[in-house]
């Protein structure tokens, strides 16, 4: 990848670079390879190189993170209607730590040998992957019980400071954080869902109202509300706004 890169680059600049180097002719006129000399026309054939070494390398490793992460989380939606700790938690959180480990190797490899942005947008789209897998089993939960609410918010906090970390020095929390979602698709969402496990009906209201789930569709918002809380008039007064929202 960064060798395309570097040969895109010089290419822009070689004609420029060498075109003076002709002779004149007899006749004291500029040589006719004077004018035509470019590489431009290579150019994107470069950096089509580029961009497929690097999809395929992040394709390979999106591939192994859900190899580590998947099997291990493959049950934890039904778990989460327990009202004590069972092994599901316990995978749950072993396969992240896994997810971490894992992304953490190819950071420290890939931060001495990728541009800035190039960086963050790499190991951001890795970061996403592992957020989605979490996310898809938490929002598809039909049941939540108030011990797996702060399971659920605990881990994810895990999950979001380790992963900013990626991104920025622990020494300034405020802007890994920052770095990680810009780079993070996903980021606003998973930390937006974090929070609504600590959350009462009276906060998600007002969480509506602040951008607090800007990120999260009334729908995926509904299905969380009827999984964590019990049936009452204040609970089907937010399902109705939120059913209101999502007819908008």
């Amino acid at each position: 990848h960064n060798d395309c890169v570097y040969f895109t680059n010089k290419l822009l600049t070689l004609g420029v670079e060498y075109r003076d180097k002709f002779p004149q002719d007899e006749n004291g006129n500029d040589s006719a390879l004077k004018v035509i000399c470019t590489f431009l026309d290579a150019v994107p054939t470069f950096r089509e190189l580029a961009d497929k070494s690097m999809n395929e390398m992040i394709d390979f490793q999106k591939a192994q993170l859900s190899e580590l992460i998947s099997p291990r989380i493959k049950y934890i939606k039904e778990a989460l209607g327990s009202n004590e700790g069972v092994i599901e938690w316990t995978e749950a959180e072993t396969a992240l730590t896994s997810g971490i480990y894992h992304c953490r190797h190819l950071s420290r490899v890939w931060k001495t040998v990728l541009s800035h942005d190039v960086y963050g947008r790499t190991i951001g789209s890795l970061v996403d992957t592992l957020y989605k897998l979490y996310l898809d089993q938490i929002i598809g939960a039909k049941e939540i019980s108030e011990q797996a609410t702060h399971f659920v918010s605990a881990l994810f906090r895990d999950a979001l400071k380790s992963t900013s970390e990626f991104f920025g020095s622990p020494k300034d929390v405020v802007e890994a954080t920052k770095e990680a979602s810009r780079y993070c698709s996903l980021h606003h969402k998973f930390t937006a869902i974090g929070k609504f496990m600590d959350m009462t009906l009276t906060d998600i209201t007002m969480g509506l109202s602040d951008g607090t789930f800007q990120s999260v569709s009334s729908s995926e918002l509904t299905a969380l509300v009827l999984a964590a809380y019990t049936d009452s008039p204040r609970r089907r007064s937010l399902i109705q706004l939120l059913r209101a929202e999502s007819n908008k």
